[in-house]
């Protein structure tokens, strides 16, 4: 409760401070500075942390320009000690203070202690995951590997090395060495470094995968045929290698020639290879090999075909498709664990159980991702189980404990949890946390290493369940505050000890913060407040989060907190020539809808605002955005969209960002509706905003949305609509990004339509700009990319066709090789700079160029 208390304090204060500065109350006084003119642009960057040192004392950053050359960082997180690289990149920390950095063509070594730079022969690879006081690197392109101990005694360069893995718990390097004209696998220990042990003469084959066991005991690998395309299909090698015998176990060629003829190892990252725990039993993936073709002429699509037709022609009825299968060394038995039904598994790491399921059970479907019915399988005697019926979960939310005991996935907001060592004939019952109300919307985030523990995502707070005791301990309490607690994890399958400290991040719609909880202790605040926090990283060894802090009218900072620090630390302010130029001045404004909904919006002033003159002001679009009210903008002639923000208000525009509600099956009515109260609203509010010059503008969903708004009104002097849809009845039957029916976009997501065309064609006609093109007057830029199969530049065209057939304003902007956003520089600068200009022209009187009519 003190801390919820402490919270509320910082929040109050915080209210305070930004009331008096929205209602014009000076904070401070400053020296009259300027507006950040068009040429300074290119001076600003974006900030990005790359790697944090193991022990969270320095950590690797890069600046990104888009005119020159990007600079890496690297700073230390205790003290103002930072070291500056151009066009360089981080590799990786060697040693606490030593890292490898690329530039251009080769490596560096530098010692972050003394300043010392270490020039290598070539570009190298540091190797991870290395013990205390070794590190390796390799040059890829001399294929050599250099292995490195603390003693002078551990040191061996290897040449000839076309490619290499380190298995930490081997503490050994598996690599393919060239060997005259012959390709070896072979083995080399830091525990006996100066002997390479041959494990393989690969004589036209090559390495494919590999997976340790995980004592590091042994290894498994399997090869295929050097030449793919052989008229004789080769299924290829599987072994398990021992390392202390130095023995292979093979599988043997009989059991390849009687269960897969005519297919071929391959390597599947969502089933890899695996060795079980104890080392006799592993699981691998195969594939026919070639693939089947289609001799369909022309092609034959069903309407009962669960896929669409690419899709069908690809899978065969299953038959492309992989599949999974178990050798058990000990019987050298074969059983499949996939097969033309149940197409898709997850393992349990003893191998003793998969769940598995058919992904077209409830196909064909509306539903972007239709439902699926989960099995358990029992790997030893074939038996399969129903586990879920209907279950809506992702396939890697399916997880196993470490040691392969339990069994977890979310039914409906819960989180399921099975003893699989309890089961025998039938399936254990399984625990489902009741009582708890803030668990009926939670996941499973993390499993303590010793399995005596797991740790659970709730509502509002992380939550700790006792495995054998299914004793739950709230870790958090958001519940009474309602500010959401999420666990930070130093990586993805990231798995805490006991004693490790957990990080978890705050966050409620405007102010964010961070906390941390140490075993037998108190949650202790590490911050909290308004800024705008991003990119938090936690140490390899849980004792350092770094992050990123911004506000609307401060660019970026890294900020540290240490365990045992009272408070987080500011270590480096980004763009620090911010301070240069006038601070922008913004306000959050409140309006109502005419059904009623309190709606919030950003107003951003124009630089060097005069409240006794009068400005232009642009309304840009898209869902709701007021939770970005302390977001910063780099100025920048590079958007994706061709927006933005800071550029305009600059060049003395006001901005208005409102926040749009929707109104099932009315999508484009509510967008209008809202658009134009937060307008009124932001008219009445700033008498200095010139009702005569107001431009509307949107990218994609915010393109539907302007498209749509000035049909509706003449409000706006004029648009800008990019990549937006303008006809639903059209983009209803259109194949999205290749591959997926655009339907389920109105049923089930943005487009909010919820009736199928056919049951509300009217509704889809109603809400669509193209059908309301004759009472559209306001002049029109429209862009799209030509390459844009998100959604389809027809849409654009169409729009554009119908308002040339009535000679309405428009001018379109098609772009060649454009997806569905300005991803590359030319693109990108010469839409920023066309929408600007038309503002400029329509919003401002700026003389119009040759492009524009």
């Amino acid at each position: 409760m003190r801390l919820n208390n402490l919270i509320h304090n910082v929040l109050v204060e915080l209210s305070v401070v930004l009331m008096l500065f929205v209602s014009g109350v000076p904070l401070w006084s400053q020296q009259a500075k300027t507006a950040i003119p068009r040429e300074d642009y290119k001076h600003w960057y974006r900030l990005s942390t790359t790697k944090l040192s193991e022990t969270g004392e320095w950590v690797g950053f890069t600046k990104h320009y888009d005119e020159q050359e990007d600079t890496l960082v690297i700073q230390h997180t205790r003290n103002q000690k930072s070291y500056s690289f151009a066009a360089a990149s981080l590799n990786g920390f060697i040693s606490p203070n030593e890292v490898l950095i690329h530039r251009d063509s080769i490596s560096e070594r530098y010692n972050l202690k003394t300043g010392k730079t270490y020039a290598l022969s070539d570009k190298a690879q540091l190797v991870e995951d290395m013990p205390k006081g070794w590190y390796a690197y390799y040059y890829k392109n001399i294929k050599q590997l250099l292995i490195r101990g603390a003693a002078k005694i551990d040191s061996l360069s290897i040449d000839g090395v076309l490619n290499y893995e380190y298995a930490p718990a081997a503490r050994a390097f598996l690599i393919t060495r060239q060997v005259d004209s012959s390709r070896v696998l072979e083995l080399i220990s830091l525990d006996g470094l100066q002997k390479a042990v041959p494990v393989q003469d690969l004589k036209g084959y090559k390495l494919i995968e590999t997976s340790w066991q995980e004592s590091g005991a042994r290894l498994a690998y399997t090869l295929i045929p050097e030449i793919e395309d052989s008229p004789v299909v080769a299924f290829g090698k599987l072994a398990v290698y021992d390392l202390k015998t130095q023995e292979h176990r093979w599988l043997p060629q009989g059991l390849v020639m009687e269960k897969f003829k005519g297919y071929q190892l391959k390597l599947e990252w969502q089933n890899p290879l695996e060795l079980d725990i104890d080392g006799s039993k592993v699981v691998f993936s195969y594939r026919r090999q070639p693939l089947l073709q289609s001799d369909e002429i022309p092609e034959i699509w069903h309407s009962t075909d669960p896929y669409l037709g690419p899709v069908m022609r690809y899978r065969m009825e299953g038959a492309n498709l992989h599949r999974v299968a178990l050798w058990d060394l000990v019987t050298h038995e074969i059983t499949a664990v996939t097969d033309e039904r149940f197409t898709e598994v997850v393992c349990d790491p003893q191998l003793n159980y998969a769940v598995v399921y058919d992904p077209s059970s409830y196909r064909p479907s509306a539903l972007h991702k239709p439902p699926v019915d989960l099995y358990l399988k029992n790997l030893k005697t074939g038996k399969i189980q129903l586990l879920e019926t209907a279950y809506t979960g992702h396939k890697l939310d399916i997880v196993f404990s470490p040691q392969g005991r339990y069994l977890a996935y979310p039914r409906k907001g819960h989180v399921i949890l099975y003893d699989l060592f309890e089961q025998k004939d039938e399936l254990p019952v399984p625990w489902i946390a009741t009582g708890q109300a803030d668990l009926e919307t939670s996941n499973l985030v993390a499993w303590y290493q010793d399995e005596a523990a797991v740790l659970l995502q709730g509502k509002y707070d992380l939550w700790e369940l006792k495995l054998k005791s299914k004793k739950l301990t709230a870790l958090t309490q958001g519940r009474t505050s309602g500010i959401v607690h999420k666990l930070i994890k130093p990586s993805r399958d990231w798995m805490p000890k006991r004693k490790d400290a957990l990080f978890v991040e705050m966050s409620q719609e405007y102010p964010e913060g961070y906390a941390v909880i140490e075993p037998g202790k108190e949650q202790k605040l590490i911050t909290f407040g308004t800024d705008y926090l991003k990119w938090p990283k936690v140490s390899a060894d849980s004792k350092t989060l770094i992050y990123s802090s911004e506000a609307y009218d401060r660019p970026p900072a890294l900020e540290v907190f240490h365990l045992g620090d009272a408070k987080s630390q500011r270590i480096f302010q980004s763009n620090s020539q911010y301070q240069e130029y006038e601070l922008p001045r913004q306000e959050c404004i409140h309006y109502t809808n005419t059904k009623g909904d309190s709606l919030k919006g950003i107003l951003r002033y124009p630089v060097g605002y005069d409240p006794d003159k009068r400005y232009p002001m642009v309304v840009y679009v898209y869902e709701k955005q007021s939770h970005t009210f302390n977001h910063y903008t780099n100025p920048g002639l590079y958007p994706h969209g061709g927006f933005n923000s800071t550029n305009l208000v600059n060049r003395g525009y006001f901005v208005l960002h409102p926040d749009i509600t929707y109104q099932s099956g009315e999508p484009a009515f509510s967008a209008t509706d809202c658009i134009l109260a937060g307008t009124q609203k932001a008219l009445q509010q700033v008498d200095a905003i010139d009702p005569k010059r107001l431009g509307l503008i949107g990218h994609s969903f915010g393109g539907f949305e302007t498209g749509f708004t000035i049909t509706q009104t003449d409000l706006f002097a004029t648009a800008v609509a990019g990549s937006g849809i303008y006809d639903n009845a059209s983009f209803y039957l259109y194949i999205q990004d290749e591959g997926d029916p655009a339907y389920f976009q109105y049923e089930e997501n943005q487009l909010r339509i919820p009736q199928n065309l056919f049951l509300d064609y009217q509704g889809y006609l109603d809400n669509s700009a193209l059908y309301h093109t004759s009472t559209m007057n306001t002049p029109l830029l429209l862009w799209s990319g030509k390459d844009d199969h998100h959604v389809d530049f027809n849409q654009t065209l169409d729009f554009y066709m119908g308002l040339k057939r009535l000679q309405k304003p428009v001018t379109m902007l098609l772009y060649a090789g454009m997806h569905h956003s300005a991803y590359k520089h030319f693109q990108q600068i010469d839409l920023c700079l066309k929408v600007e200009h038309w503002l400029d022209h329509y919003l401002k009187g700026v003389p119009a160029e040759s492009w524009v009519k």
